[in-house]
């Protein structure tokens, strides 16, 4: 299953916020702060990891490659399918800060309440 390939050894981080900009059709997903610190912005290849409903339970950043973070929101067993997708993150320091998924309505549940949120 989904879940199964998710488990492992991961470079796992736990997300903090989840908010929806529906004038910009984007969801960011905030994972932690830095205060003071100059940040950067680039686009980066992703997998939406969406359970059987269709909300959003994580996002896997780089899911190919050897900087992959994977960011839950829920649970790897809520997990049902995996979607391709670019997404944008802000970095600082070499320290993810938060992943944001623009064409938002179009890839998961966006404008509805998440439940692992």
């Amino acid at each position: 299953m989904v879940a199964d390939m998710l488990s492992g050894v991961l470079n796992e981080r736990r997300a903090t916020a989840l908010t929806y900009d529906a004038a910009l059709d984007v969801i960011q997903v905030s994972v932690s702060s830095a205060h003071g610190v100059a940040a950067t912005k680039r686009v980066a290849a992703a997998a939406l990891l969406l359970d059987a409903s269709g909300f959003l339970v994580g996002v896997d950043v780089g899911a190919e490659g050897p900087s992959r973070i994977v960011v839950m929101l829920g649970p790897h067993e809520a997990v049902a399918s995996v979607q391709p997708a670019r997404v944008e993150i802000l970095e600082a320091s070499g320290d993810l800060l938060e992943v944001h998924v623009t064409n938002a309505k179009a890839s998961c549940r966006a404008n509805e309440a998440n439940p692992y949120a």
